[in-house]
């Protein structure tokens, strides 16, 4: 008879110390929501300036009508790249928040991931890649831990439910 007890192998037991899923991934969610919102704050800022500015050149300062305007502008090839990449750059930063935000629940495991290589990308605002080349790192590594995709895959499953809200003020937890 061997002295190996088959409920060591188990990783559940709380006086081990290891983190819960829903512990480990509380902040990288929280700090993906946040630049996810920069992302989205940044481009609707730069697009603003960028339009404004065209149009105060283009057509305050150069003395034109809106006809000429029209003209003028239809044929530079940067303005409509510029125009074109506004919702695409707008719908990446809306991925990365929503993906934080279903990162916490342990919801669509497919879209997190998207958010996360959005993230490492640091895709639509590259000045935010000193930060969010580790941190899409760490949420890449983080969704591949086995623990992690067993909660996503068990919360699509049903079988539990999505991560609990957050720990709430023992003061303002009082009973009727």
């Amino acid at each position: 008879m061997t002295e190996h007890d088959p409920r060591e192998d188990y990783d559940d037991e709380p006086w081990k110390r290891r983190r819960a899923p829903q512990d480990t991934v509380r902040w990288p969610a929280r700090i993906m929501w946040v630049f996810g919102v920069l992302q989205f704050i940044a481009t609707q800022l730069w697009m603003a300036l960028l339009i404004s500015t065209i149009i105060v050149v283009e057509f305050v300062d150069g003395n034109q009508t809106l006809g000429g305007f029209w003209i003028s502008v239809k044929d530079e090839w940067g303005f409509w790249l510029y125009l074109g990449a506004w919702p695409v750059a707008t719908a990446c930063a809306i991925i990365v928040t929503r993906a934080a935000n279903d990162l916490k629940r342990f919801r669509h495991y497919q879209l997190v991931v998207a958010g996360a290589i959005l993230t490492l990308l640091s895709v639509p605002c590259i000045f935010l890649g000193v930060i969010q080349v580790p941190l899409g790192v760490w949420l890449i590594a983080l969704l591949l831990r086995r623990d992690v995709r067993a909660r996503f895959e068990a919360v699509a499953r049903g079988t539990i439910r999505e991560a609990p809200p957050e720990d709430r003020d023992a003061r303002t937890d009082s009973a009727p």
